[in-house]
């Protein structure tokens, strides 16, 4: 018996929030990518990247 062919494409794929992605690209660097990023840009990117989570902020009381 061909296990293999069992497990097949019925079996469930873990997906992680990073796979969606195909280029593997982080959240901003599409930024420069895309459009000459101004300082502007970059700072709020910054900002972004660098803030706590809602979720964890939540945690903390």
């Amino acid at each position: 018996m061909n296990m293999d062919k069992k497990a097949g494409h019925n079996a469930p794929k873990a997906t992680l929030p990073q796979a969606e992605n195909e280029k593997g690209t982080v959240p901003g660097q599409q930024i420069g990518l895309y459009s000459k990023a101004d300082n502007r840009d970059v700072k709020q990117m910054v900002r972004m990247l660098n803030s706590p989570e809602e979720q964890s902020q939540k945690d903390r009381g």
